[in-house]
């Protein structure tokens, strides 16, 4: 019984050195999320073409059309970011871009269809940019949300889009008209609140390094297995050397002796 014990002990201890070692060398894949801020931002107006809002603590989306007596009234305001993707680790496969947007001002009662277009400009500037010198936008959005509610995270998936570029530029437009002064506010770069800024969410999967194990420490492990190994079976094979208690009748001879001494003269 002591020999099997002996033996069962080992083979665990083995396996479980194995899967040690597998467990250490094996790299574990881990998610990883980023967060990059925009290097400028700002937003146009039509009403007022050639005034800069690159310090506004709010950025506004907002389409307005209305006709009066035959007369067609029109007002739009697009919201203009720029990012440096280079933080993005050049050997990344990335699973996901997401633009996070949060609402500062919106109205319950309105719901304002919010497009995300990719603009091939990133040459504006932030305290410069106008209604009247920024650049052209053209295509399609990359996604679109409704927004209506303040104080409200809005994300747009824009991986396909911007995955693969170095600086992008990101125009926020509202795509179907609304009542007057019915407009959409996101919290810019500049707000009080850091936390709301506007952001790309980049998520992409890592490899832990594996740890580095000497190779004396595992001979040493493996000899001891082995010493411990052997010692099993060398105490089992002693074992069964050894002789069985005699279960003989004792002989005649013997009786005598016992006799005699038992009786002495």
């Amino acid at each position: 019984m002591t020999g099997q014990i002996i033996i069962t002990s080992c083979i665990c201890v083995t396996m479980y050195l194995c899967l040690l070692v597998i467990s250490v060398v094996t790299p574990s894949v881990l998610g990883a999320e980023l967060s990059i801020y925009p290097i400028a931002d700002s937003y146009t107006w039509m009403y007022h073409p050639d005034v800069n809002h690159g310090d506004s603590n709010t950025i506004y989306s907002y389409n307005y059309t209305d006709d009066v007596f035959n007369t067609t009234y029109n007002d739009e305001k697009h919201i203009w970011l720029k990012f440096d993707l280079s933080e993005i680790p050049s050997e990344a496969t990335v699973n996901s871009i997401i633009l996070r947007m949060h609402t500062s001002v919106a109205y319950s009662d309105v719901t304002n269809k919010v497009g995300v277009f990719l603009c091939s400009n990133t040459t504006w500037q932030e305290m410069t940019i106008t209604w009247n010198n920024c650049p052209l936008v053209e295509g399609q959005p990359i996604a679109t949300v409704y927004v209506n509610s303040s104080d409200t995270n809005y994300d747009f998936n824009v991986t396909s889009a911007v995955q693969g570029k170095n600086l992008v530029t990101l125009v926020l437009k509202t795509l179907e008209p609304t009542a007057l002064m019915d407009w959409v506010g996101f919290n810019s770069k500049e707000s009080s609140r850091t936390n709301v800024s506007p952001r790309l969410i980049v998520e992409y999967p890592t490899s832990s390094q594996p740890l580095t194990i000497d190779p004396s420490i595992l001979l040493i492990i493996g000899l001891a297995v082995i010493v411990v190994v052997i010692g099993g079976i060398y105490g089992i094979t002693r074992k069964g050397k050894q002789p069985s208690p005699s279960t003989t009748t004792p002989s005649t001879s013997d009786n005598l002796i016992t006799l005699f001494l038992s009786n002495p003269l």
